[in-house]
């Protein structure tokens, strides 16, 4: 198989395949939610059922993740995305053929597992580029924007020409294209060195087959890094991100429905929020040339964030259309400057060969967040009767995510403090004179 070179040409093809990967992941996200008063009216069942199995998509990705992580080592992500997009596919037609919950849950279930072929198609990115990373890294993120713009709408569309099972099933079809992404992924080439393996090398390696099954594990699955703690703090972020981004995808939609706003106009928030997040995600290139720190852009993000979720319960009481629109432009916003900052910020803080084992247990904590956001956000508003309560607590839990990000950089700051007074304290012994 043809090999090709960093930041070259075929390289920029590759980042369109994941681009559409993106696409499709996000959209497809994004149209469950269009679907699920539909859904919900069809099976007679509560709100959160249906919500829980949607946000199984991005939910059951976790397993992917660890699939993919140890195949990784054994096949190429060519193979490794060619498989899982083709049953992830299979999955969405399953849920258009369900007759019950548990059917379409099912189906659901199998899309969401093998949807976690991205984070391996994402973590090879570092792989093909080294100059040009944050760009190509804003245009992966810019598949997320597109499809959370253009899908809404094409889905209301297609709810009212063919059904909600007909929908399902083209949306199955559509899935089936992540495919593309996956024949896309050339291998990269790499310089070889002659490596002389000492008698001592052997000696190691035979001592190292004798390891306790603990270590072993570790190993496997670089637990070391947990003991990394912008590791972890990333990881909270995730989670978090997971939990709120997960819910506006799913119930947006419906809540602006249950305002009052036609389907259209409801779907029409979801492709301001869209371009919302284009706009992050092109404006994220930019800001990393101005602002050093990524860190500092992450904290700014997730405040945006923030703000939007909370002004929720006023813009809903008062049904201001442009307000909640407004909300969704400023909330995708800055979820793409923290998407395209957080895989940026962890190729910084852990070496290259655990790379893309920490972007899945990255993707690990966003799959927790989602699952448990399908299930809550749902059944608040089952309790409640509106999703004012659920997009309130969607909004806590950007600032509670950053807690362990700020307290680390106020750490390192006093030390550096400290350092500088102890320099500065320095005794210097005064110059005799003869």
């Amino acid at each position: 198989m043809s090999t090709i070179r960093k930041d070259a040409g075929w390289a920029w093809v590759v980042s369109f395949g994941i681009f559409v990967a993106y696409f499709l992941e996000s959209g497809l996200v994004k149209s469950l939610g269009v679907l699920l008063p539909d859904l919900r009216e069809h099976f007679s069942t509560e709100t959160w059922v249906i919500g829980l199995a949607i946000s199984s998509v991005p939910g059951f990705g976790a397993v992917a993740c660890i699939i993919s992580s140890g195949l990784g080592k054994l096949l190429s992500y060519r193979s490794i995305v060619f498989l899982c997009g083709s049953l992830a596919s299979m999955g969405v037609i399953i849920g258009s053929m369900a007759t019950s919950v548990s059917m379409l849950a099912m189906g659901l279930v199998v899309t969401g597992t093998f949807y976690g072929a991205q984070a391996a198609a994402f973590a090879s990115l570092p792989r093909y580029f080294d100059k040009y990373f944050d760009v190509v890294n804003g245009i992966a993120h810019a598949g997320l924007a597109c499809g959370v713009m253009v899908m809404p709408l094409v889905t209301q569309f297609l709810l009212d020409v063919y059904g909600w099972r007909g929908t399902m099933l083209i949306l199955g079809s559509l899935t089936a294209h992540i495919v593309v992404s996956g024949v896309l992924l050339r291998p990269v080439r790499e310089e070889t060195q002659d490596v002389c393996i000492s008698s001592d090398l052997e000696e190691d390696t035979q001592k190292g087959k004798q390891d306790s099954l603990i270590t072993n594990v570790i190993t496997a699955f670089d637990l070391h890094l947990f003991l990394n703690i912008d590791f972890v703090s990333l990881t909270c972020i995730a989670a978090a991100t997971g939990y709120y981004y997960t819910g506006w995808l799913i119930y947006l939609v419906p809540h602006a429905e249950d305002l009052g706003f036609s389907p259209y106009a409801s779907s029409g928030l979801a492709t301001f929020g869209g371009i919302g997040n284009l706009i992050g995600s092109c404006i994220f290139p930019l800001l990393t040339k101005v602002l050093s720190q990524t860190k500092v852009i992450i904290i700014v993000a997730n405040i945006l964030v923030f703000i939007s979720l909370a002004v929720d319960p006023i813009l809903s009481a008062s049904h201001s259309y442009i307000g909640l629109t407004l909300a969704s432009l400023v909330l995708n916003v800055g979820n793409a400057l923290w998407g395209c900052c957080g895989c940026k910020e962890m190729s910084t803080v852990v070496a290259k060969d655990v790379y893309a084992t920490a972007l899945n247990w990255f993707y690990i904590g966003y799959a927790l967040g989602s699952l448990c956001s399908g299930f809550l956000s749902g059944w608040l508003f089952d309790k409640y009767g509106n999703y004012t309560a659920s997009f309130l607590f969607l909004s806590i839990l950007p600032l509670l995510s950053l807690t362990p990000m700020v307290l680390n950089m106020l750490r390192s700051s006093i030390r550096r403090k400290r350092r500088k007074r102890r320099k500065g304290h320095q005794y210097t012994p005064a110059p005799v004179s003869l």
